[in-house]
């Protein structure tokens, strides 16, 4: 066989081998209807918004790369005044700081 021919099975057979994360967002909202309709359509357009929970943001962006643990000390963010231990989720073009509980307070 033709190398080239080999480069398409390949693309065919790797372009086939599961969902789209478009197709996984769109899973996700099905599958969690009472999420609040701003948090519903930053899923779908792939976008963080503060308040997402850990689950949220998954279906939007994917797993982090990366994750760390650290303290902010009242820092005013994008979305507000928050102070206290957080969580850092690092993504290729953004960091995702989550509050003590959970939810998302700033996107760097």
């Amino acid at each position: 066989m033709s190398l080239k021919i080999i480069s398409v099975i390949l693309l065919v057979l790797l372009s086939s081998c599961g969902p789209s994360l478009m197709e996984l967002r769109q899973d996700y909202v099905n599958t969690h209807q009472n999420l609040d309709p701003k948090i519903k359509a930053a899923i779908l357009n792939g976008e963080i918004v503060a308040g997402m929970t850990r689950e949220d943001v998954r279906a939007s962006l994917g797993e982090p790369y990366n994750t760390t643990r650290g303290y902010e000390a009242g820092r005013y963010g994008r979305y507000g005044r928050y102070a206290g231990k957080c969580h850092y989720w690092h993504y290729k073009h953004s960091t995702i700081i989550f509050g003590e509980d959970g939810r998302v307070v700033d996107v760097k």
